[in-house]
Parts: structure tokens; C-alpha cells; sequence
């Protein structure tokens, strides 16, 4: 299979930098963990099975794990043979449990609870909004409960050519084609939104 250009910079990134949060464009641990933070405040994860999608290394995981929120079983994929490599030499206690995999052309054998993804959409790509499209319609096929992401909102005072900025508001409206349960989170990040969608009433 012939490498993505996506795939390609991270493996790129991934042999540069090794164990590393410029690996995964992220500038600080504590900007890695916002996110995250706001994710465990929206949804109890505790004894849940999780499928994270652009897992990177698998800190999510461990990030989980140090605030006593310990998954029934946790699933990470990312398309970058390099940056998984890394991750399970990292971190040996999940070292089977990160795979590479493409979520839109791979098959999934079985649904998890909640599916996950965090930072996934920050880098521009030749069709994001396609992109964001296609992948949060597999994640939430492949959701029991619900699917929880964030992405870099268009309401900022600047832009950075490789980033891909969003309007909030739009992947609402199309995240309310999915489901009528809905939820978008604005108040933890200035430049940065995150939304659930729910298979049921919350």
C-alpha cells in the first residue's frame, strides 16, 4: 500500500525527533493534556472499552491511567508505522494494543464503547472537511456509546498555513445528522472545541 502523504510526515517526524511531542505537533505536555482533561470531564471512561483513533504514542492511555481511570480494554491506532514503533517500545504495557491501522480502509472486527480522537484534525490536509466527515461517520459506527473529538476552531485572531481551522458550528449541524444527542464543549480552550455525540441520551 502506497504511503499517504499525511503518513509520510509523521514517519518523517517520528525518525527526526523519536519519543517526542514535536513528533505529534503538540508544543507542551500541558497543552497535550487540555484535551484530554476536557474529554474525562465529559464522559466517565472508567471501566469502558476505548478505540483511540490517532493515538500517537498511547499517552492517552497512560494519562488515563495516573488519575486511577483504568479502561475494561483500550485499542490505539495510528496510521504511522514510525510513531507506533515508538509507542511500544515506550510504553511494554500496551505495546499490543497499538496497532497500525487505517480507519477508513481497514476493518474493525468489533465496537467499543467510546471511541476517541485528540488532535487527529489539526494538520491541513488537500480535503479536510471531507476528511472529518468520513472519519467521524466510521468512529461513530464503530461506537456503542458514543465518540468524543476536538478540533481547532475558525474563531481565532490568527492562522497558521499548515494548520486547518473549522467552524464549530458546522460540525454540530453535521454531527446532528448522526445523532440527536449532542453535545459541544467551548470553555476549556479559546481556540479549540471539542463535541460528543451520543448513541442515547446522556
Amino acid at each position: 500500500m502506497t504511503k499517504t502523504n499525511t503518513q509520510n510526515i509523521y514517519d518523517q517526524l517520528a525518525k527526526t525527533y523519536g519519543y517526542s511531542l514535536k513528533t505529534l505537533h503538540w508544543g507542551s505536555k500541558k497543552r497535550q493534556e487540555i484535551p484530554f482533561k476536557a474529554i474525562i470531564n465529559e464522559v466517565d471512561l472508567k471501566n469502558q472499552t476505548l478505540l483511540d483513533v490517532g493515538c500517537g504514542f498511547g499517552d492517552f492511555y497512560y494519562f488515563l491511567k495516573n488519575r486511577g481511570i483504568l479502561v475494561k480494554n483500550y485499542l490505539g491506532i495510528d496510521i504511522s508505522e514510525e510513531i507506533i514503533k515508538i509507542g511500544r517500545n515506550t510504553y511494554p504495557e500496551i505495546n499490543k494494543k497499538l496497532i497500525v491501522k487505517d480507519l477508513l480502509t481497514e476493518k474493525f472486527d468489533k465496537k467499543f464503547d467510546f471511541v476517541v480522537l485528540s488532535g487527529l484534525f489539526g494538520l491541513k490536509t488537500v480535503n479536510n472537511k471531507q476528511f472529518l466527515i468520513d472519519i467521524i461517520t466510521k468512529c461513530f459506527s464503530l461506537a456503542k456509546k458514543g465518540l468524543i473529538f476536538n478540533s481547532i476552531s475558525n474563531y481565532v485572531d490568527y492562522k497558521e498555513d499548515h494548520l486547518y481551522y473549522v467552524d464549530p458550528c458546522w460540525v454540530f449541524k453535521f454531527c446532528k445528522t448522526l445523532t440527536k444527542w449532542v453535545n459541544i464543549k467551548y470553555d476549556y480552550n479559546p481556540w479549540e472545541f471539542l463535541i460528543a455525540c451520543y448513541k442515547n441520551k446522556k
